[in-house]
């Protein structure tokens, strides 16, 4: 369903015919969050599961700004300004969920 290929920087993933039901919406979040979590931190992978729980929780909330920003305080975390800088230069057309 999702793969990705570190070493060549690429991500795969198998596209869904029609509208997805919330079990399909949780399966690609899931298998999304931990493929990213683990090429990410491919050298830590005690923080894996950690990073992989906040990705399915971002992908399940189709990563809107406000709800993202809701979740990340309420694991005592923030985006740093570079951070956020990167991911809206890395979207095409700028971010799209404020």
């Amino acid at each position: 369903m999702i793969r990705w290929e570190r070493e060549n920087s690429k991500l795969y993933m198998q596209s869904s015919d029609g509208e997805s039901n919330y079990e399909e919406k949780i399966k690609f979040a899931t298998y999304f969050a931990d493929e990213i979590s683990k090429g990410v931190l491919f050298e830590m992978a005690d923080q894996i599961p950690s990073l992989a729980e906040l990705i399915k929780f971002g992908s399940l909330l189709d990563f809107q700004d406000a709800a993202v920003g809701f979740l990340l305080r309420s694991k005592n975390l923030q985006l740093f300004p570079e951070d956020d800088y990167f991911l809206k230069s890395s979207m095409l057309g700028g971010s799209k969920n404020k």
